[in-house]
């Protein structure tokens, strides 16, 4: 598909600090993550001309003012990063709506219809307007989605009932439509930036029905490796997958000068998604598909990083929140590492006491806890300008009584 890069210059309000050789950009200033969503913010971050040893995210999480939430959630920070290419799907949209819907066809009249009824107190026929419809007509092919005109109708295709003086049916007659309108579609092209989304951090929250509005936790992660996507105007993404109220969220990114170890100039998206688990109808390897990596010429090294872990129980094995199982990392049809997704300390997690099982060992996480990537030098298994196929599958597992079991899996090339 043809691809159209473009350049484009975002000014926004930031938050910057500096002190020493550290400067300190605020993205999310306790915002309120109340339900299930993505709670975005534009932050300013310095360009690439400074050079910096380490970048580092402080995640700080902390309660609402009626408390935190009783429940453990997922919660994802994102990079999202705009590529300046320009990408299309087609689309259809209806030639017109009635009140606001979308239907096959409409049968009305232009002009009002009237429901007859009998007044038995004034020994009368009576009759009262039939409901009006609104449609709303689009019919301009350069601009699909924009009105161009509202038409009024009324109901028809009824029959109404003739009385006589005692209030006694005798007859009806038809009140048939004048004008038959069937949908038919415009096609065209909806245009959107390609946007890529990198996780960079994952925390699970706590079970927090005991915190108060005055809880606040801060939890640290090395975003070095992302140095090339954090610059200039970037937004952020912090995602809840909570149906509850709900967990505050704090960002702060500090960047401290120096010559870094290794310059990691660029990164590459593999794996991303919630996939499901132990479907035989819907395999995890219809998802963890191989795929063609071209390493860049350039490059001294590179690393896989694997970020996943276990949601949903029940049925055999308790998967995949409570079942131990392996990812296998395959580069040209060879196994090279493996992963158990499984964390096996809970019970030594910083926030304690909670309430809830909060105790218990998990597929690669604790309630209240950050979740650390899985990460393998890839050189010189692979070197610059290759195109290795790489590939992960997970232990073969069939699930038996519970169709919620999944992974949530992110996964990058640095």
């Amino acid at each position: 598909m043809k691809k159209i890069y473009l350049s484009f210059l975002f000014l926004f309000p930031f938050s910057v600090l500096i002190a020493g050789d550290t400067i300190s950009v605020r993205s999310h200033n306790n915002v309120h993550m109340n339900w299930y969503g993505n709670y975005d913010q534009w932050a300013f971050f310095p360009p690439d001309t400074v050079s910096f040893e380490r970048i580092w995210l402080i995640y700080t999480m902390g309660c609402p003012s009626g408390g935190c939430s009783d429940w453990d959630y997922t919660t994802k920070i994102f990079i999202r990063h705009r590529t300046g290419a320009l990408d299309s799907t087609l689309v259809q949209s209806p030639k017109f709506t009635v009140n606001g819907n979308i239907v096959d066809t409409i049968d009305f009249s232009a002009d009002t219809n009237y429901i007859y009824s009998f007044d038995t107190s004034s020994n009368t026929v009576d009759s009262i307007p039939a409901s009006a419809m609104s449609i709303i007509l689009f019919q301009n092919s350069a601009t699909p989605t924009t009105p161009t005109d509202t038409i009024v109708g009324w109901t028809a295709n009824y029959y109404n009932y003739l009385f006589d003086s005692s209030g006694n049916i005798y007859d009806s007659v038809f009140i048939a439509a004048d004008t038959t309108m069937i949908l038919s579609y415009y096609s065209y092209y909806n245009v959107f930036e390609v946007i890529d989304e990198f996780e960079i951090a994952r925390v699970i929250t706590p079970y927090g029905g005991n915190l108060t509005s005055a809880w606040t936790f801060p939890y640290k992660f090395d975003v070095t490796d992302y140095v090339s996507l954090l610059k200039d105007s970037v937004e952020i993404r912090a995602f809840f997958d909570g149906w509850s109220d709900g967990f505050n969220v704090t960002l702060d990114f500090l960047f401290v000068k120096g010559t870094p170890a290794r310059k990691a100039y660029k990164a590459v998206n593999l794996w991303n998604g919630g996939f499901p688990y132990g479907d035989p109808t819907n395999s995890i390897e219809n998802y963890l598909v191989p795929k063609n990596v071209q390493m860049d010429p350039l490059a001294t090294s590179a690393k896989l990083k694997i970020l996943q872990t276990g949601h949903g129980f029940g049925g055999n094995e308790n998967c995949a929140e409570f079942c131990p199982k392996y990812n296998y990392v395959y580069i040209n049809g060879v196994q090279k590492f493996s992963n158990l997704i499984w964390k096996d300390d809970c019970g030594l997690n910083p926030l304690y006491p909670q309430p809830g099982t909060w105790l218990y060992d998990r597929a690669n996480w604790c309630p209240g806890s950050q979740v650390k990537f899985f990460e393998h030098e890839i050189f010189p298994i692979v070197n610059a300008g290759q195109t290795p196929t790489m590939d992960v599958n997970m232990t073969p597992f069939t699930n038996n009584g519970n169709n919620s079991c999944s992974y949530h899996f992110s996964s990058h090339i640095i």
